[in-house]
């Protein structure tokens, strides 16, 4: 096993690096596929390929403001925080809003924008920078960020934490913050990227 300092190396070298190992893989990949005779069989959907894995686990739907049992699902591992389809509730549209993984418990609001939806804060973990550290040993730093596939860049301060982290605070509610999504930051201008982390 190689280890690398990802956040060291020039940015041609780690282009070069991925490239060798997604070849290794493609190539793994196939070796294994023909050893032992599997094929990648045509799959209804993503759903069916996570229900083929994770299988299924009742659990409740729960308004978040009231803490009333709305429904129940099939697994919390089907549901994305910001989601509507698929919760089959009436008197919507309810959005996922929130995920108790331990308990398998979705807590979901109602309306097109409710407040529970929304946040003005993120903390990231696995926090590096793209190409080279343009700030230095930052306690805080204004940027411009996106957390999801939309244009919009969101105004912040980027904030160093105690216990390693970084957070961003956002002059905008950010919709949708969901954990395991990755934040890009910015450069003030929004002119560069110049890192991302992932949510926690």
């Amino acid at each position: 096993m190689v280890y690398v300092d990802t956040h060291q190396q020039p940015y041609d070298a780690l282009n070069d690096l991925n490239r060798v190992i997604s070849d290794h893989a493609v190539r793994m990949s196939e070796f294994v596929m023909r050893r032992y005779n599997l094929r990648f069989g045509p799959a209804k959907s993503g759903r069916d390929f996570i229900k083929r894995y994770l299988g299924e686990k009742e659990g409740k739907i729960v308004e978040l403001e009231t803490g009333k049992v709305l429904g129940t699902h099939k697994g919390y591992w089907f549901h994305t925080i910001g989601q509507r389809k698929g919760l089959f509730l009436s008197g919507g549209p309810w959005f996922v809003v929130r995920k108790d993984i331990e308990e398998n418990v979705l807590y979901v609001s109602q309306g097109y924008d409710p407040d529970a939806a929304h946040g003005h804060k993120v903390t990231l973990m696995g926090f590096h920078y793209l190409s080279s550290d343009i700030w230095g040993d930052f306690v805080e730093q204004e940027i411009k960020f996106k957390i999801r596939h939309t244009p919009e860049f969101h105004p912040g301060v980027l904030r160093r934490l105690p216990n390693g982290l970084v957070e961003i605070e956002s002059d905008d509610r950010i919709q949708g913050i969901a954990a395991g999504q990755y934040a890009t930051i910015y450069d003030n201008e929004a002119h560069l990227v110049v890192a991302s982390g992932m949510i926690i």
